[in-house]
């Protein structure tokens, strides 16, 4: 699996920016025991950048300073590394799509 990242060069051309095999060393190892990183209040870092969507319902995400993010249906979320949890304090259900890509966050 490769990592390809497009970007602008100094004219604003497109270009690509990065090209290498990144995300299997950092995504694909996690992801299969990642409910073992789950505290008991389902709080949770992961080291990637998560691109969070509300299909429907809603969703609120909880981060550690006790902050919350309230998310509807076409709501996006990005996460860098943070220590978060995942709510639903609605009456429906709640669907949602989140693609999770290998990083070093800081």
């Amino acid at each position: 699996m490769k990592r390809i990242v497009t970007g602008h060069n100094s004219e604003g051309k497109s270009i690509v920016f990065i090209e290498d095999e990144a995300v299997r060393k950092t995504v694909v190892p996690n992801l299969p025991d990642i409910a073992a990183t789950l505290e008991p209040d389902f709080m949770h870092t992961t080291e990637t950048i998560d691109y969070n969507i509300v299909l429907s319902g809603e969703r609120w995400c909880e981060l550690d300073d006790g902050g919350e993010v309230h998310l509807k249906a076409g709501d996006c979320l990005v996460q860098c590394g943070t220590r978060h949890a995942w709510r639903n304090k609605g009456s429906e259900m709640c669907v949602k799509a989140a693609i999770m890509v290998g990083a070093v966050c800081s």
